[in-house]
């Protein structure tokens, strides 16, 4: 499954790949960075920003924070991230609770 940021929302498509999810986001506000892959360059939300994603829900289809997939994702994710940083971007996006819920479910 991916999640692709978009200015106005769209439903999901299936691939034989995958899922990929549209979530309606102003990308100004996103903390990303370049990113090159054999697909191409293009912009990724940092391990920072992905984190407070996950846990608001953005991205998940669904999925509750405290899944067994999401939470191992968000362990992983905790164990990355720049844990000053996450903190200054749940205070800019206006996310506390992400943040409380990240710490909690990261152990950190």
């Amino acid at each position: 499954m991916a999640t692709v940021a978009v200015p106005k929302q769209r439903h999901g498509l299936d691939t034989r790949l995958g899922k990929i999810l549209f979530a309606k986001r102003d990308v100004n506000t996103l903390d990303v960075e370049k990113v090159t892959t054999e697909l191409g360059v293009g912009w990724v939300t940092t391990v920072e920003q992905t984190l407070l994603d996950l846990i608001a829900g953005i991205g998940t289809g669904g999925t509750p924070p405290n899944s067994r997939d999401l939470s191992e994702a968000i362990r992983v994710l905790g164990a990355k991230a720049d844990w000053d940083m996450l903190a200054e971007l749940a205070e800019r996006q206006h996310k506390p609770k992400a943040l409380k819920t990240a710490k909690a479910l990261a152990n950190a």
